[in-house]
């Protein structure tokens, strides 16, 4: 899905970079910033929430996205506190489409119906 809204961002004239946590599905051609392998996500994740998060924050700046849309945030990979205060202190506004219950729950990366 974040894959389509990319391309479709692109043909309507504008820019659209992609982060992912790690890297489970296809490569990307375009500016695609990719946190972790998942061997180094599983070996390092402590390590992943504080200094991939600093490296994320480093590349939206240079990026400097007029929107920031999440889809999937988990704090396995993320520190989601940091990431935060840096997008309200530089007022990015941000949409969240939420796949899971996760972000209202803290636990749960699936829905259940």
């Amino acid at each position: 899905m974040v894959y389509d809204l990319s391309d479709c961002i692109l043909k309507s004239g504008n820019d659209s970079f992609i982060a992912l946590g790690y890297e489970y599905v296809k490569t990307y051609e375009l500016d695609t910033y990719k946190m972790k392998s998942i061997p180094d996500l599983k070996f390092s994740i402590l390590q992943t929430r504080l200094w991939e998060t600093k490296r994320l924050i480093k590349w939206i700046a240079q990026m400097k996205p007029d929107v920031i849309h999440f889809h999937n945030l988990h704090n396995h990979y993320i520190n989601i506190e940091f990431l935060f205060d840096y997008i309200k202190k530089h007022h990015i506004p941000v949409a969240w489409t939420l796949h899971d219950c996760w972000s209202f729950t803290g636990r749960y990366a699936i829905s259940v119906m």
